[in-house]
């Protein structure tokens, strides 16, 4: 990702959320910026420990919130079976925290819709 300091004063600084990426990209986008998609495939180098899964899941709640992604990951698209459940149940973990388990859970056929 490439970030210039012009950048960083107009749309803020990272957050500190373990998916800081998506955050910053959903803020940027928000705030008309244009985030522009590489081509290719993602090649993880390594594999996240399971404990950062469930942070990503914990974030994912609060960014699924905040700017109406879909409730949940789709379990084994990104990062392997394994680390997407273990994601997920971190999200469970975030929705039921904030007590927006059922919300979210409604909104789990639209967003089968829109695959």
């Amino acid at each position: 990702m490439l970030v210039t300091k012009s950048m960083l004063r107009r749309y803020g600084d990272f957050s500190t959320m373990a998916l800081w990426t998506l955050e910053y990209f959903h803020r940027l986008k928000k705030s008309g910026g244009t985030v522009v998609p590489l081509k290719g495939s993602f090649v993880r180098l390594k594999p996240s420990p399971i404990r950062r899964n469930v942070q990503y899941g914990l974030d994912y709640a609060v960014l699924s919130e905040r700017y109406g992604l879909a409730p949940f990951f789709r379990i084994g698209a990104k990062s392997g079976l394994i680390p997407d459940t273990v994601a997920t149940l971190g999200t469970i973990l975030g929705y039921a925290r904030y007590r927006r388990l059922l919300a979210a859970l409604r909104r789990v056929p639209l967003g089968l819709r829109r695959i």
